[in-house]
């Protein structure tokens, strides 16, 4: 049993609210994993994150990377300007 193309979205009012929104909720989904006899991939796992133009001085810095907690170890995922959704290129800029 696996899980193929999960999304964990993390929405808030700095990149840095993001960013905790989204450790928390991969260290809910992988206790869930661990508790069924799972596990996340971490050489799968991508970070990306969206602002709009112009908004630096409103919602702080990008950023970089993100360290995730898993029961079984934790690691940092650094922040991709493209990923590939269900086949789907996205560009953190939307490009």
């Amino acid at each position: 049993m696996y899980v193929d193309d999960g999304t964990i979205f993390g929405c808030g009012v700095s990149h840095i609210h993001s960013a905790k929104l989204v450790r928390t909720g991969f260290a809910e989904i992988t206790w869930w994993l661990a508790r069924n006899g799972l596990k996340s991939d971490p050489n799968k796992s991508e970070f990306i994150s969206f602002a709009p133009n112009m908004s630096k001085d409103r919602i702080g810095g990008v950023v970089t990377d993100i360290h995730l907690l898993d029961t079984y170890a934790d690691y940092g995922v650094r922040r991709s300007e493209v990923i590939c959704y269900l086949g789907v290129f996205i560009h953190h800029k939307f490009k």
